[in-house]
């Protein structure tokens, strides 16, 4: 989307693309003297998402000008409201995908779908705008249904909230097809929410639950080969992890937990290099406790065998390195 490329974007050199600055002013020129519909379409999509005031204005002017070539819903996009929210939630709580159903002027719908990454902050991992009504999509959805999926239904205000939340996340390095080049579009629609809602919450577990958590599985077949005085904190590191619920680990939650040798640099070297084995064992432990099904238990082992070797070879270069730099100092 042109008015995202509008934007100025700090971390631009880190991006698989980037946008060529514009000029404003030539382009509303160019708008305004070449008055056919499809540049009048871009005049009243800029008049709207745009958010500098003063050249908001210029671009509201030029529409009022020009409202003989518009289709009616583009002259009452302002008039557009949000009518049904709801969430596909993933049962090992990585993604949610919030679905916010919008009536325009004529009875035209359209859907904006915004996927929020828990793994990453609940930053906004992708979105875009659907030409179909909610309803055609929950539809496509049922058709396909995916048995780790729920659809959950929520207020406007709540879905304001979450998207917001995903808004604040400003380092967005991945992009998609649509994102974050549709971020004004986003930032349109949340506008047009009531306030006033509830955003995600990650799940709250106390130092006590934890610490049962932790016996349950010490005190276990699968957590016997450990000792909760060498393995105790280690684990309890790597339940914070990720989507912080310690009983649902997803393939993608751990290879990110793999991904880095930096869990309790405090322990003995031993310790650390056990933790592909622990995981591997409290992954079995937790979702066999909390009924996650078998297939997605298996995956997310299946990482922990393909990542253990790379893992256990980084914490041992790491390891020299902290040597080398102790023999030197």
């Amino acid at each position: 989307m042109q008015v995202q490329a509008l934007t100025p974007d700090p971390f631009a050199k880190y991006r698989s693309h980037q946008h060529e600055p514009i000029d404003l002013d030539y382009l509303l020129g160019r708008f305004l003297s070449e008055p056919t519909p499809e540049i009048a379409i871009f005049v009243a999509l800029f008049a709207e998402l745009l958010d500098d005031a003063p050249l908001k204005l210029r671009y509201q002017h030029a529409v009022e000008e020009r409202q003989e070539l518009l289709p009616r819903w583009t002259v009452e996009l302002p008039n557009a409201r949000a009518y049904k929210a709801v969430r596909i939630t993933h049962v090992l709580g990585d993604t949610d995908q919030v679905m916010v159903g919008v009536r325009l002027v004529g009875g035209q719908e359209a859907t904006f779908v915004v996927v929020i990454d828990h793994l990453r902050g609940s930053e906004i991992k992708d979105a875009f705008l659907s030409g179909d009504s909610i309803d055609t999509g929950l539809a496509a959805f049922s058709v396909a249904a995916d048995p780790d999926c729920t659809v959950v239904d929520m207020t406007l205000p709540d879905a304001r909230a979450w998207i917001e939340q995903g808004l604040r996340r400003e380092l967005v390095l991945r992009d998609t097809a649509t994102w974050p080049d549709c971020r004004p579009l986003l930032k349109w629609l949340t506008f047009r929410l009531p306030a006033g809602g509830i955003g995600f919450r990650s799940p709250v577990w106390t130092w006590e639950e934890t610490a049962e958590l932790c016996g349950e599985f010490f005190a276990s077949e699968k957590g016997a080969p450990f000792d909760v005085r060498d393995h105790g904190d280690l684990l309890r590191e790597l339940m914070d992890s990720g989507t912080e619920n310690p009983l649902c680990w997803s393939a993608a939650r751990v290879d990110q937990v793999l991904e880095s040798p930096e869990w309790d640099t405090y322990a003995p070297l031993e310790v650390r290099l056990d933790v592909p084995d622990l995981l591997r064992a409290f992954i079995s432990f937790a979702h066999n406790r909390s009924g996650i099904r078998e297939g997605l238990t298996v995956d997310a082992l299946a990482v922990v065998d393909e990542t253990a070797m790379r893992y256990r070879r980084d914490v041992l270069r790491d390891a020299d390195s902290v040597d080398s730099e102790d023999r030197f100092a």
